[in-house]
């Protein structure tokens, strides 16, 4: 048991033993290592018990039923979440899922990786192939939106901004954007009051259905948020419709 211990407890990655519910699809934290506490805040203690809905983002809720699925029917999945720590800061995860049998229960053994490096230069690939990307759709939207009587300068509740897709003032506040958080906000803008999916946002840049390019709007649309909202972790102008997309309220 020590060198069990010993080994769990220097592992790199955080390791999580979950008590699994699958009538209920229920994660419950039986074991963690330091590692875990280290990278997510929580004492030992803390952990013990801890829902798993507590560690992962209403997102990664969501999108991670169908691989509780293929968890459940291969016993091992690679998840991609987000999770959360106890100061609420996010951190893109990946997590190396195996089910088996302990004791007579169900449970979880989760290798959770901190792949915030890896989603920094995807980020940055992906940014550098977006532009490109887009630049005929973007042609067609800002069109679209154009005719729509945006002009020189244009007011939608307390945000102006004009056609050069770079500043939006917000309250008086000159804030810059990149050319896709831009495309992104502009179209929710001209949806205000609505509910957007992911896969209607992501419809308007790339033609086929791409899961990368879906999370990648994930992205966009969470430095958006750090960008205009008071609160990112509680937004009130682009607010998330659980299971169905996002709500532009300005």
């Amino acid at each position: 048991m020590m060198l069990y211990r010993t080994i769990f407890d220097n592992a790199d990655d955080a390791i999580i033993l979950w008590d699994y519910e699958p009538t209920t699809n229920k994660f419950t934290v039986l074991d963690v290592n330091l590692t875990a506490c280290q990278r997510y805040g929580y004492s030992y203690e803390e952990f013990i018990g801890l829902d798993g809905s507590l560690l992962n983002t209403m997102e990664s809720s969501i999108n991670k039923k169908n691989d509780i699925h293929e968890l459940n029917l291969k016993k091992h999945r690679v998840l991609e979440l987000t999770h959360i720590t106890k100061d609420g800061r996010l951190i893109p995860t990946e997590s190396n899922a195996h089910q088996f049998i302990l004791n007579g229960k169900i449970v979880v053994l989760s290798i959770c990786r901190d792949i915030s490096d890896r989603r920094k230069r995807e980020r940055e690939t992906m940014g550098n192939c977006v532009e490109a990307l887009i630049s005929n759709r973007l042609v067609s939207l800002l069109t679209k939106i154009e005719q729509a009587s945006l002009a020189e300068k244009h007011n939608f509740g307390e945000f102006v901004f004009s056609p050069d897709l770079k500043k939006v003032v917000y309250k008086g506040k000159a804030i810059s954007l990149t050319s896709m958080e831009s495309c992104i906000f502009r179209y929710l803008l001209s949806r205000a009051g609505r509910v957007v999916s992911l896969n209607e946002l992501s419809r308007q840049f790339q033609r086929t259905y791409d899961q990368k390019f879906v999370n990648n709007i994930r992205i966009h649309i969470y430095n958006l948020r750090k960008k205009i909202e008071l609160n990112p972790q509680n937004p009130t102008i682009i607010r998330t419709k659980e299971g169905k997309g996002y709500i532009f309220s300005p």
